[in-house]
């Protein structure tokens, strides 16, 4: 591990713990694997080397890159793509949360790019076995990638029927719980449930207990996807969850539908969705919510500028006034002379002095008149 630089822990899987590290000479965020193979039994250490050729023979871009696989301390450590924005299995629980949903182009982007890896790896002759939305991975560019192989198997033939029971019973086809033989159907069945669980937020079939569980993936049907979604992508659905592998569509069909090819070349002249971040369609809710949001912004700024208009009165204000009562520079302007606010000054100070003597008055120049209780001549 001297290559690589720990960051942190992702999770744990059947077989061991997935950790986020990244390579001391380029700096690229990188995926481990560790796998415990000290108390493993044959089998599993069987199928813990198979995962490693699997990752080797693998070279496409819907499928997470390996990139290198060693042995250390009875640790098995397989070191792949890191997709840094998380699952499927994540997103779709998220959208379901916000009351939201994912627009038909995004969801066939998504599905066209699983299905073109799903292809692939049956034409190496390799059965995934465990396709679910927790094994699709999402890049920044928006392109998912199937990953997690542990428990995938190569077929020596096209022929050959797997027997064993294995897989997340939530996508287990109705040939695996009858414990029938099956072969690349039950891929298809799995991917069918993806793509309905990108249409509805839901699994196609749930139930309370395993028991429940197999009997509606044996006897019931899914309940039908919303109707915001076109007639086509319903019946690709319904296609792909047959309940007679015999009758389900296989991979190459689903690549001759008119909705597939359509999109396909969409893809190919444009880029579709790639690049994007995934597109959620507001809710009724959620555009009340917003449209609520603009109104208080609204609201908001319709106040802030009654404030200031509010202010720009009231500094106007005060500049007229302070206009209105300081004396200027030159007397030109003021309604008398300065010999008159002499006369004024004066004859103020003369009533000053009158009240102060009481009845008497203090003679002044120019007054005739005797002081009060004076004899005459």
């Amino acid at each position: 591990m001297d290559r690589y630089k720990y960051i942190k822990f992702i999770g744990r899987g059947n077989y061991g713990s997935a950790h986020l590290v990244a390579d001391v000479e380029t700096g690229e965020k990188l995926v481990v694997k560790q796998i415990p193979i000290n108390d493993m039994t044959d089998s599993e250490r069987k199928q813990a080397n198979q995962e490693c050729e699997l990752l080797k023979s693998l070279d496409h871009g819907g499928v997470v890159k390996y990139n290198d696989s060693f042995v250390e301390d009875d640790v098995l450590h397989i070191v792949m793509q890191y997709c840094e924005c998380g699952d499927l299995a994540t997103l779709i629980k998220r959208t379901a949360k916000e009351g939201s949903y994912l627009e038909e182009e995004q969801i066939l982007d998504w599905f066209i790019q699983l299905a073109s890896a799903v292809a692939y790896i049956h034409a190496k002759r390799i059965l995934h076995r465990d396709l679910k939305t927790s094994n699709v991975f999402i890049t920044t560019k928006n392109m998912v990638k199937l990953g997690d192989f542990g428990i995938a198997r190569v077929l020596d033939s096209t022929l050959e029927q797997a027997k064993t029971v294995v897989g997340t019973p939530y996508y287990m086809s109705p040939e695996v719980c009858e414990n029938k033989p099956y072969r690349f159907m039950s891929d298809i069945w799995a991917l069918g449930c993806i793509l309905y669980e990108m249409c509805t937020l839901k699994h196609a079939f749930d139930a309370t207990n395993l028991l429940g569980l197999v009997f509606k993936i044996v006897q019931d049907k899914a309940p039908p996807i919303p109707d915001r979604y076109s007639p086509d992508l319903r019946e690709l659905v319904a296609s792909m969850l047959l309940k007679d592998p015999d009758e389900r569509i296989d991979i190459e069909a689903i690549f001759r539908l008119p909705i597939i090819r359509k999109r396909l070349t969409a893809l190919n002249e444009t880029g579709g969705t790639l690049g994007r971040k995934t597109k959620h369609v507001m809710t009724r809710k959620q555009k009340l919510e917003a449209r609520k949001e603009r109104e208080r912004l609204k609201y908001e700024e319709e106040l802030r500028k009654a404030a200031e208009e509010s202010r720009k009165q009231r500094e106007a204000a005060r500049a007229t006034r302070d206009r209105t009562f300081r004396p200027s520079e030159d007397n030109t302007s003021l309604p008398f002379s300065s010999g008159d606010v002499s006369e004024m000054v004066r004859t103020s100070s003369d009533r000053s002095h009158r009240s102060g003597s009481g009845s008497r008055r203090t003679p002044v120049a120019g007054d005739a008149r005797p002081p009060s209780g004076a004899s005459g001549a």
